[in-house]
């Protein structure tokens, strides 16, 4: 009854907690300006436009996670607790699948592990927790559009708050709080899960406005997550090759859920050539694993590190996978490798013996015989990843990577027709009016930077969102309204030019209108 009174007790503590939070939701204040809700829809609204996005937080028990996410749901990040940094460990997330390895681990060479249950339960859900920028902004829009009133940058009722040295507004959601950059451009910042109560949200009233929580949380056991958009360039590429190095190394990952041991000590054969080592092993197959493997085989590889002879350091080895045949759950056999850095190591230590040897015959005058040791550590692990998987991971990457930018891997092949992308009011124009418009330097520098004229693209429509579309044009992934049609153009006979420093960005320098009533293709909607 005492536990039972004491959990009750707790409810009511958190539910008003939640209750306190959500004072800052922007119920309106008498003396202050009219709120609008710009700089927030602005702020997720680019966020789901983002190639890429890194999470940074610690859990509620001390955890730190650092975890990237592309726009296309892979994800790589590292996870430990403060002073016990060699018990880190890296994670990967691709084509659904996890895989988790211990960064300081010598024993298994730091090698991704797949199949562990306990990962599992402890990381199966990264994507709900970190989803990708789509995915967490299209969750954002909604937790933002519940709440009525949402403070302006130039409220100066707000609270003065900042993340990571950036001026913040915040506004209490089902999600939880949520801070966007104060000024241009707006940026999505930091998202504190319901019930985190810091001193900056203690309240001065009571709630007018208490958000309904959202039925699928984001790091919901977080003290609080900062969210870091991946936009440049730079940033970008950086981002991928830090995925595709992660997932090279998928080529030496193992399964958790075999378990193989070898029968006897495993047997060295060196000479002046280097070692040849030999393995007998047996194992079981767990259950989960049982499910993961098909033609009734499992690829085993052989393993042998820190070889010495006579004490001296001489290298290691690995087999290639070898498929070993299943027998119920279980798996016998044998495997080798040859480690050809024993071979120098050997042959001097082997001259070494044979001169005191001989020495020691000579002096005896009798047969002299002596003996050095050969021996090194060898475990059999089931392979996890084919290398012909790990080369099809790797291409779809890279197919990823291009279609998340303004590029396609490809020069731009000689085109007929170009599009001109604009919102459905400037396609119904060009429509009616057969004409189309020149952007000028003098009016808007983002939209003629490259000087006076129509601008089209060959970027075909429905391959970009309208977010993407703008940061290929603009640079930035908003507004994502403005490029929301297109019309298609024939561009036979006309001076083409291609922007300098911008992939599919075409323009026809003019400074007035240009007559496309015979020249209309297609229009529509993005």
């Amino acid at each position: 009854m005492t536990r039972a009174r004491l959990f009750v007790a707790l409810g009511v503590v958190l539910a008003l907690v939640a209750g306190l939070v959500a004072w800052w939701s922007g119920a309106d204040r008498d003396d202050g300006p009219a709120r609008d809700r710009g700089a927030f829809e602005e702020a997720v609204e680019g966020l789901g436009a983002a190639p890429g996005v890194r999470y940074e937080d610690t859990s509620i028990t001390g955890q730190r996670r650092e975890v990237t996410t592309t726009e296309f749901g892979a994800q790589f990040g590292v996870t430990g607790y403060a002073g016990l940094e060699d018990n880190d460990q890296g994670l990967l997330k691709v084509d659904g699948k996890l895989y988790t390895r211990f960064l300081r681990d010598e024993d298994r060479l730091g090698r991704w592990k797949a199949g562990d249950p306990n990962d599992e339960y402890m990381y199966g859900d990264l994507g709900k927790q970190f989803p990708s920028p789509g995915d967490l902004s299209a969750k954002l829009q909604e937790a933002v559009a519940q709440v009525p009133n949402l403070p302006a940058p130039g409220d100066v009722n707000v609270p003065a708050v900042d993340v990571r040295g950036v001026p913040a507004l915040t506004a209490e959601t089902g999600l939880g709080t949520i801070y966007v950059s104060r000024d241009r451009p707006y940026r999505v910042l930091r998202l504190e899960p319901q019930g985190i109560l810091t001193p900056s949200r203690m309240p001065t009233a009571l709630p007018e406005f208490v958000p309904p929580p959202a039925a699928e949380r984001i790091a919901e056991d977080s003290r609080g997550v900062d969210i870091i958009p991946i936009e440049d360039d730079d940033a970008v590429e950086r981002m991928y090759e830090a995925l595709a190095e992660n997932t090279k190394r998928l080529a030496e990952a193992v399964d958790a859920g075999i378990s193989f041991s070898l029968t006897t000590s495993a047997a060295f054969d060196c000479t002046a050539a280097g070692c040849s080592v030999t393995a007998a092993f047996k194992g079981e197959v767990g259950t989960k694993a049982r499910e993961r493997l098909s033609g009734g085989s499992v690829s085993a590889r052989l393993t042998v590190k820190n070889v010495t002879i006579d004490g001296r350091p001489a290298g290691g080895c690995m087999s290639a996978p070898t498929t070993i045949r299943l027998t119920g759950d279980s798996a016998t056999g044998e495997l080798s490798c040859v480690d050809v850095d024993a071979g120098p190591v050997f042959a001097a230590v082997d001259a070494e013996y044979s001169a005191r040897a001989q020495q020691e015959a000579n002096a005896s005058g009798g047969r002299v015989t002596l003996r050095f040791s050969s021996r090194g550590e060898a475990w059999v692990d089931a392979v996890a990843v084919a290398q012909t998987t790990v080369d099809q991971l790797l291409a779809q990457q890279q197919k990823e990577r291009e279609s998340g930018t303004c590029s396609t891997g490809q020069p731009s092949p000689p085109r007929r027709t170009l599009y001109h992308y604009t919102n459905e009011k400037g396609m119904e124009g060009i429509r009616s009016s057969g004409e189309l418009w020149p952007s000028r330097l003098a009016d808007n520098p983002k939209d003629a930077r490259y000087g006076d004229g129509q601008y089209l693209s060959d970027i075909q429509p429905g391959t970009r969102s309208n977010g993407q579309l703008a940061r290929c044009f603009l640079g930035r992934p908003w507004p994502k309204t403005k490029y929301t049609h297109y019309v298609e153009v024939d561009v036979t006979g006309l001076k083409v030019t291609e922007a300098p420093g911008r992939e599919h960005v075409f323009v026809v320098l003019n400074d007035a209108a240009l007559d496309v009533s015979g020249r209309i293709v297609s229009w529509g909607r993005n």
